[in-house]
């Protein structure tokens, strides 16, 4: 069960205890500005995400490659559509990626926890995207065109298969975003199901910049573009779904959560799960501006971990096999090294339930590979950073009162890090 949590920013984060009578007709959710923090100076900038709290389907613009500043890259090339990238376009075809980005104006840009839209000025199309929690959802409306187009574009050691003539489906292996896997000689994959609400009149597909009109792609640097006509503030709809398990799941997972063509039900839904996640800490004497600083930096620390359970199984890259989660979801993607100091802490205030079932998944981490990790991610283990910082985590929740996991196993598994494993990233 959820605890509630009443703050006073104006302790916190300084200034007068002040709140208009404006700022109370607002909700939790709209004072969180995704894009804070995507221009940085040091580290990685922030991406402004639409992300179910906690959920698979994480989903930004992928702009400019080379500007890591997010928010100072002037083109967008395309959405994440589970291992491809989406994109829009009108008038001529080709295989390059960079042929189909877009320019674009923050100016015009809606971002949200919820919800972002964005102008593809090179195109005149209007971008917009949701999510749940195991898939995406597109809608964009186009100009009139003869030549319109929706592109998927993959990486390396990629498949797809075109189905008839509104749907595409399969999988890329994953790769890490911190740094690199353990090598354990098996590879993670992510799989996709992505149906489009207008079927397309033709399509071509290509491999290495070679365009062909095969149904089935398989290799490195393959792509899929479809061909239709368009007229006027015409709208397509995009859904995807994205699995672990297999491309049925994804498509499952699809079908499941968004049943039908309902974008704007969609975004509803979600935009009512993250009030009621933000809405966990109330907050009084505070300003507009300070209310804008805590509610994102709450939006931010909801991202993660993240719970891949699908259908009461989950995926472990930690020995390549699919499990039963037994009533108790399993959640990976996790920088231990900077999240156990108060990342964790203040989740386990918010929902402890869920924390003990972050517990839990480490201890089936160290079940499954002999080790307890410290950054796990979907593939296994990521050799990055130092220390065992999952001890801390484990012990802070044990030491709250809050034991619904195994402690001997726990204790195990932290006693054999400690005591055998090297201190080296």
């Amino acid at each position: 069960m959820k605890n509630a949590v009443v703050l006073t920013l104006s302790a916190i984060l300084g200034g007068s205890a002040l709140s208009a009578l404006g700022q109370q007709q607002k909700q939790p959710v709209d004072y969180v500005s995704p894009n804070i923090g995507t221009i940085g100076q040091l580290l990685t900038a922030t991406i402004p995400y639409v992300q179910y709290p906690h959920g698979m389907a994480r989903l930004a613009p992928i702009t400019t490659p080379g500007i890591s500043d997010r928010y100072l890259a002037d083109e967008i090339y395309g959405f994440p559509a589970g291992p491809a990238m989406l994109m829009a376009s009108v008038g001529g075809t080709g295989t390059d990626p960079a042929g189909y980005a877009s320019d674009f104006d923050h100016d015009f840009e809606t971002a949200t926890p919820y919800y972002y839209a964005a102008d593809l000025q090179t195109w005149r199309i209007r971008a917009e995207l949701t999510a749940s929690r195991r898939t995406g959802y597109y809608r964009f409306t186009f100009p009139a065109y003869a030549h319109a187009h929706l592109v998927l574009s993959m990486g390396e050691n990629s498949e797809f298969t075109v189905l008839g003539n509104n749907a595409v489906q399969r999988s890329q292996r994953t790769e890490g975003p911190v740094g690199k896997i353990a090598n354990t000689g098996r590879e993670t994959r992510e799989y996709f199901y992505i149906d489009f609400s207008h079927p397309f009149r033709s399509y071509q597909t290509w491999e290495k910049g070679t365009l062909a009109n095969s149904a089935k792609q398989e290799g490195s640097h393959i792509g899929f573009v479809s061909d239709f006509s368009s007229v006027e503030g015409e709208q397509t709809e995009v859904r995807v779904g994205l699995s672990y398990i297999s491309a049925e799941q994804a498509r499952k997972n699809l079908q499941e959560k968004i049943p039908g063509w309902t974008f704007d039900q969609a975004k509803s839904d979600i935009k009512t799960v993250w009030n009621q996640a933000l809405g966990g800490i109330t907050t009084t004497g505070d300003t507009e501006r300070q209310r804008t600083i805590f509610y994102t930096a709450l939006y931010r620390s909801l991202g993660r971990m993240t719970d891949i359970t699908e259908d009461g199984r989950y995926y472990s890259g930690y020995d390549h096999a699919v499990h039963n989660t037994d009533g108790h979801d399993f959640y990976i993607d996790d920088g231990k090294w900077d999240t156990y100091r108060s990342l964790h802490p203040l989740q386990l205030l918010l929902d402890p339930h869920e924390q003990e079932d972050m517990v839990r998944s480490y201890i089936r981490m160290y079940e499954q590979s002999g080790w307890l990790p410290s950054f796990p991610f979907v593939g296994g283990e990521q050799a990055v950073m130092i220390g065992h910082h999952a001890a801390e985590f484990i012990l802070d929740t044990y030491m709250k009162g809050y034991r619904d996991f195994d402690a001997e196993k726990a204790y195990e598994a932290m006693r054999k890090n400690a005591t055998e494993a090297t201190m080296l990233p």
